[in-house]
């Protein structure tokens, strides 16, 4: 089976710029990763994320997020899925 990237996921973006890391907030994080396995992304892990570190590095207090960790095939590049369970608040 022969599988096709987009070129956003192997090229490099404008004059010398490259994507390393891109953070990207769903509502259906299941099917966020099905779709981004299907398009060549390789899933590294998946975690939930709480409690008072959270809350500082995000500045939102009583987080909880799970994430999502993807590779591009060429391993240069990344994508963090995060699925806010309780977004707290300020």
């Amino acid at each position: 089976m022969t599988r096709v990237y987009p070129k956003f996921l192997s090229r490099k973006i404008g004059a010398g710029a490259r994507m390393d890391n891109v953070s990207i907030v769903v509502e259906d994080l299941d099917a966020t990763i099905a779709f981004f396995i299907e398009l060549g992304l390789v899933l590294e892990g998946r975690m939930p994320i709480e409690g008072d570190w959270a809350g500082r590095v995000t500045g939102v207090r009583d987080q909880r997020v799970e994430i999502a960790m993807m590779r591009t095939p060429d391993g240069h590049s990344r994508i963090d899925l995060s699925r806010f369970d309780a977004p707290g608040g300020p």
